[in-house]
Parts: structure tokens; sequence; C-alpha cells
């Protein structure tokens, strides 16, 4: 498995940092450079609920020099509809927090669980409830746009099943951009039922590129963002596929799919957080399965040639368990990523695999006042991680950390 690693990470330093044509926010910024072997990590901020957010569990986007994500939770309490429908925010590097907007369900959107791309100077992102019909009482989910002013608009309103549609709804991932003015998404549900991949323009216009059928045959669910490779879009369902324990799909941006690895348990169960590519490689993670049943760190090319990375071992062995993102590549030879469970004190943890594949726990999460159970993605910028916890802090409503390795 070593030289399996070794093998894909020379074919990562052979080609640019970036990749090709990754969403803005996976792609490291020009002033990313090697980490300097230092240590530190410290809590940035503490959410408190409300009128503040509660429960980040997006990834960290980088804009003009301020960090913007979202909360699932927290926000308004004084909407009866919606009274914790979540924010978009934005945090300093040194911890400066600011509420730019509160969602406030239908025909708003609510509950942004989706990670935010920064594009045409503004951050659009995805809500999974909220919108303008009706799914199970609480909306089928929409696509908006954020300013750093404060300015919300719904771009898009999911339809789901309602009569004359079979659109998708309740969108669980966030967006990537592919072209000056399009985006691709998938929602968990509507379609034929299984969920669907999606395209949206700038304008508002929103098309279904396609509807899963389900196991066996096909993936169930779709999860976390979409990965591209040469205009071909890559990504994860959380049931579905031989097993019903999910899969790895591709598609077409014309809405040609095909099942690339449908998962069995032993090489992983129930993937989560969508897939990541650099250099022709895609990065991904399951929340159990493996060896050890703990979950794995795997990678798999546009081919299907599938390799465990990391298999995780759990609290008991000082090691993560339960990865619910994929890792980053930092510098073209490591990865860097997050576990919910696990850790010395079994409240989640940050590790690092080396270009020798090497696992390491750089920090045990927990407890409180730490942040715990992370569930997105890092975000690196001039030598530091970011990220974010969706429970802990100060009052137990998650956190903004960061970590220089």
């Amino acid at each position: 498995m070593r030289v399996i690693f070794i093998a894909i990470l020379a074919a990562a330093v052979a080609g640019c940092v970036q990749g090709s044509s990754l969403a803005p926010t996976l792609s490291l910024p020009n002033k990313a450079s090697g980490l300097n072997g230092s240590t530190g990590y410290r809590t940035l901020y503490s959410f408190f609920s409300s009128p503040d957010g509660a429960r980040p569990t997006t990834a960290l986007v980088w804009r003009s020099g301020t960090l913007y994500g979202t909360t699932v939770a927290g926000g308004h309490s004084d909407y009866p509809s919606c009274q914790n429908c979540g924010t978009v925010y934005s945090v300093t590097p040194t911890g400066t927090e600011t509420v730019l907007y509160r969602f406030s369900g239908p025909p708003d959107g609510g509950s942004p669980e989706g990670d935010l791309v920064a594009a045409h100077g503004v951050v659009y992102g995805t809500t999974v409830y909220g919108g303008s019909y009706q799914c199970a009482k609480r909306g089928c989910g929409t696509v908006y746009i954020a300013s750093s002013d404060g300015t919300e608009k719904t771009l898009y309103s999911f339809a789901g099943g309602n009569p004359g549609h079979n659109d998708g709804a309740n969108p669980r991932g966030g967006l990537i951009a592919l072209g000056n003015n399009g985006f691709y998404g998938t929602t968990s549900h509507g379609g034929s039922g299984f969920g669907t991949v999606f395209s949206v323009l700038s304008s508002g216009y929103e098309k279904v590129i396609y509807r899963f059928a389900g196991p066996p045959d096909d993936g169930n669910s779709p999860v976390g963002d979409l990965a591209e490779i040469d205009r071909t879009l890559y990504g994860v369902t959380e049931k579905g596929g031989a097993h019903n324990m999910g899969a790895i799909f591709e598609v077409t941006v014309k809405g040609s799919e095909k099942v690339l690895r449908s998962f069995d348990g032993a090489d992983g169960a129930d993937p989560a957080g969508g897939l990541v590519a650099f250099n022709g490689m895609l990065y991904g993670v399951t929340t159990v399965g493996g060896p050890h049943e703990r979950g794995v760190v795997f990678s798999i090319t546009p081919g299907g040639d599938y390799h465990i990375i990391h298999a995780f071992r759990g609290s008991e062995h000082g090691d993560g368990a339960a990865p619910w993102s994929p890792p980053i590549l930092v510098g073209g030879t490591v990865l860097y990523g997050t576990t919910h469970g696990g850790g010395g004190r079994g409240h989640g943890a940050i590790y690092q695999i080396d270009q020798n594949g090497k696992e390491t726990v750089l920090h045990s999460f927990g407890p409180l006042p730490d942040g715990e159970l992370p569930v997105a993605k890092l975000f690196f910028y001039d030598g530091t991680l970011y990220g974010t916890t969706p429970h802990g802090g100060e009052k137990n409503a998650g956190t903004v950390f960061s970590l220089t390795p």
C-alpha cells in the first residue's frame, strides 16, 4: 500500500498543485507553500447560537483576505417558521466573526449544509430546506447567492416531486464551478426518488442532468461535493450500489452516468463528503467499513482503480474514526483531513498522511471548550490549516479553528 501511495503522490508532484479545473473552495491560494514543521492549534471563534450561528458543517472558503462559511442552525429567533435556519458568516484569520445573513425559511432557504463556492465577487451555496416548494413541510431546498455586505438572493428553489415537476430536492452538498457561469451539484432526494445531479446558471436557470435509479445498479442519495476532471463530474452516494453501502459514480455534463465502484464493507461503506480531485486523482472517505470497520481514506482513478490509503483504527489505538469529509492535498505530497470520531479523547481528530503513507494524528478534539466532532473539509492558506467543528466551543455551538503543523 505504501508503494501505491508514493506512486500516487509522485504523479501529483509531476503535475501542478491545483490540478485541473478544481472548484474554488478546493483550490490552493497563490500564497500556499510547504508546511514549515512548527506546531500550533487554537480555537479562533466559538459560536453562541441565536442571533449568532450554530453548528458549522461546511468547509471555509477564502475571498479577499477573509474566510466565509455557513452554519446549519442558529440565526433568527423571531421567525416561527424557522427559528434556527442557519447563517452565512465571515471570519478573519485572527478570529473576528460577522454574521452576514440569517436564513428565515420558506420562501427563503434554510439549513445551508453544502460548501460555499466563491465566484463573480460573491459566494454561491445551497440550503437543504426552504424555498418556494414544500417537501415534507420544510421546503425542497435552494441555491442562493450571498455577498460580503450581507445581501442574499435565492437563485433557484427546488421543486422535488411537486405536481408538474420531476426536479431534485434537498441538496446536501455544495456547488462546483465549471465554465464562466455554470455550476453543478447534487440533491439527496427528488428525481426518481434517489436524488439527482443538476446544473444551474448564475441567471438562475436549472436543469436536471441525471436522476439516480437506486440499488442494485445505481447509487442512492448523493452527498457532499462533486469533483471534476476533464469536464467529467465525480461523486459519491451515501447508499445504493450493488450492496446498498454506497457508490462512487461519474457523470458527464450531458448526463451519461456510470458507477465506478460499489462499496462492499471490506473496502469501506457509507461514503460522505463527496470527492476532491488533484492532478487527475480522486480522493474520498467512507465513514465506516474497511479493515478495522472505522472508515477509510481512499483514492480512485477515473478508470476505477481503487486503493485504501489509510484504514482508521479508532481511539483505542490513538487514531481517528469515522471521517465525514475528504482530505486535501498540500504541496503535492501530504494529505490533511479530519475524523468525526476517534482521536486520543474520542471527540474527533485532525490527521496527516505523508508521502510515505504514514498517518499521524496532529490534534485530538475535546473536551469542552475545545471543538468536537468535525465534519467539514479543511482549508489551507499560507502555511495554516483552517476548519470548523459543529459542536464544542464555549457554548457548545461549534467552533472555527486553525492549525499550523
